[in-house]
């Protein structure tokens, strides 16, 4: 239910990136109880085409058994089409090609991808790394509220503190990148898990024994500060964000 401005801005993030017409696939992962999931994908392809080495879209059915709903069986069910297509049916193989997680309102930095690859190539451990860059909530943030504005600054800068910080847990969030090799090593994520981003790096830890790592990349990933019909809506919809984001806290039981 992304408008469509908002797509828009993430797909030119990715067109601006280095080699993006020569390397680089996009997924459009669509739910399909989504009215205009067909309708949206259509025109998206059609407006950015040829600006990549390949775009497809993929339309995740509602209500699959053992499926609950949410964002880790999307991908899943968009990663595994897009390994057919490019492995499969085009001969690329497989282990050299890195998945990045991407939300609809994320903005790369546009050398992103260029420091993905160097650090994939340069680096051995490459298929047990998960790589993270820090994200600012803070796209078009002056037309936020101001109590909003201000406790988004001081989110921003705690989440960014902990990326640094050398004894805090690091995990996956939001916009990451992983090897479609280590995906696969690890059948992909979790069907029943809200928290798909930090439980995909639980799934890795485990089946390489311990042997899993976060890798950063220092340059800022953009996504969207939370707005409202007024104060109080948007307080509403922060608070409601911020019990999303605590449901990572089930994965130390896991």
């Amino acid at each position: 239910n992304e408008p469509l401005d908002v797509v828009t801005r993430n797909l030119h993030s990715l067109w601006v990136q280095e080699g993006a017409r020569q390397h680089m696939t996009v997924v459009l992962a669509m739910e399909e109880r989504e009215r205009e999931a067909r309708t949206k994908a259509q025109a998206l392809l059609a407006h950015h085409k040829g600006k990549f080495f390949h775009m497809m879209a993929t339309f995740h059915p509602s209500g699959l058994p053992g499926e609950a709903p949410g964002k880790g069986v999307n991908e899943t069910w968009a990663v595994r089409h897009a390994r057919q297509e490019l492995v499969e049916r085009m001969g690329i193989p497989l282990d050299s090609i890195v998945v990045t997680v991407c939300d609809s309102d994320s903005v790369l930095h546009p050398y992103y991808f260029a420091e993905l690859t160097r650090q994939f190539a340069a680096d051995a451990r490459r298929y047990s790394l998960v790589w993270q860059s820090p994200i600012l909530f803070d796209n078009d943030i002056w037309e936020t509220k101001a109590p909003i504005r201000l406790l988004t600054f001081f989110s921003n800068s705690v989440t960014t503190a902990d990326y640094l910080n050398p004894l805090e847990a690091k995990f996956p969030y939001s916009t990451y990148s992983i090897s479609l090799k280590l995906l696969e090593e690890v059948n992909y994520w979790d069907p029943t898990v809200i928290a798909e981003d930090v439980n995909i790096f639980m799934r890795a830890f485990f089946a390489k024994g311990g042997k899993a790592w976060i890798k950063r990349i220092y340059l800022p990933t953009h996504g969207n500060p939370i707005f409202g019909a007024n104060l109080w809506d948007a307080i509403v919809i922060f608070y409601n964000q911020k019990v999303r984001h605590a449901w990572g806290g089930v994965e130390i039981g896991y």
